[in-house]
């Protein structure tokens, strides 16, 4: 569900940005020096390639839901299309629909846009805001040039042009900043602790069906966060022999399990932890025949579910040679709330517990 807050805050600085841009000598071009014209052209190819993803991000969201009117209308769905209707001409005017739809697919789809958007806009903002003060530098370079060679009248033009765009600047740092909390939703605590407690759980694991010796929920009110790995010598490489599980809860703090699978007298710990908002999604796993080496991967925590496509990783941790076999578990959309696996000789299975499809 989208944060209305948020999403209302997204749609104020996009118009402020708009009413930020207006220049200070547009209405009369003739007086504009001409080595500013020529800066501003620059500015405004670059700006502009600068914002290409995003309009090809609003092209396409344009194009999607003209099929899905078109779907609606020839099933004589009036309520669907109607809809749909609404949304397109909403995002064709550039007025963002915030009210909440009741289709499906059209839900699904203006969230899958908005998480796109939200991470087109969170790379965009800082190269734009880079982009802004080299121009409005070059301005004032200028500005000092023209003064040095008496040419007042252009250089004060130049000057209050370069200092009018302190609003666009401003209305950037807040894009830059506001990128990050635009969510659809934060972990929904009750569900998850609700869901362990009914043991309404899945594992999934790489190292096939042999039995299990280890097995961590942790205190059973939280999610998987990252891991605590034990790393000894092995074969003249520095390998992953043991880890304990991170967890993290609603208070927001991260909790090393007091249970280890592999070794516990490791010559040296790592740990790994997802950043705010995000829970383990995968671990990836580098074996010769035992687990030499592991990478996590990182999805963002959505209410009920993980979304595998706002994503991140960690390096590998542990090092080994060129011949090794290379496995992945992966939690999908499933919120992990633990770990599971075995240890003879050397860790040979490894998995993750998740809250099952079926838990709510």
């Amino acid at each position: 569900m989208i944060d209305r807050l948020h999403f209302i805050f997204f749609i104020c600085v996009v118009m402020l940005f708009s009413m930020g841009r207006n220049t200070a000598w547009s209405a009369d071009k003739a007086e504009v020096p001409e080595e500013a014209a020529e800066m501003e052209q620059q500015f405004l190819v670059a700006e502009k390639k600068l914002q290409a993803p995003l309009r090809r991000l609003d092209e396409n969201y344009i194009k999607h839901l003209e099929a899905l009117l078109k779907q609606k209308q020839i099933k004589g769905n009036l309520e669907g299309a109607l809809e749909v209707a609404e949304e397109l001409k909403g995002v064709k005017n550039g007025n963002f629909v915030v009210s909440k739809v009741k289709n499906l697919d059209l839900d699904h789809s203006k969230k899958t846009y908005f998480r796109a958007r939200q991470r087109t806009l969170k790379n965009e903002a800082p190269q734009h805001l880079r982009l802004l003060k080299a121009y409005k530098s070059h301005l004032l370079e200028l500005a000092t040039s023209l003064t040095k060679a008496g040419k007042l009248e252009e250089a004060v033009r130049v000057q209050v042009y370069a200092r009018s765009l302190d609003a666009a600047l401003l209305v950037q740092e807040k894009r830059g900043s506001f990128a990050e909390p635009l969510r659809y939703g934060k972990a929904n605590w009750d569900y998850i602790e609700d869901a362990i407690k009914r043991e309404k759980l899945d594992k999934v694991s790489y190292g096939g069906e042999s039995q299990d010796n280890y097995y961590d929920l942790g205190d059973k009110t939280r999610i998987l966060v990252g891991f605590r790995f034990a790393l000894n010598d092995f074969g003249g490489y520095r390998i992953v022999r043991g880890l304990q599980a991170v967890f993290r809860g609603r208070d927001s703090k991260d909790v090393i399990s007091e249970v280890s699978l592999g070794t516990k007298k490791p010559l040296e710990h790592k740990k790994v932890v997802a950043k705010e908002g995000y829970a383990v999604g995968a671990i990836e796993v580098r074996t010769a025949p035992f687990i030499r080496q592991v990478r996590i991967h990182f999805y963002r925590v959505i209410s009920e579910r993980l979304d595998p496509d706002d994503n991140y990783s960690s390096s590998w941790y542990g090092k080994w040679g060129k011949t090794f076999q290379q496995d992945r578990v992966d939690a999908g959309e499933r919120i992990p709330v633990g770990i599971h696996g075995k240890y003879g000789l050397g860790m040979d299975k490894l998995g993750l517990v998740l809250i099952s499809r079926e838990a709510g």
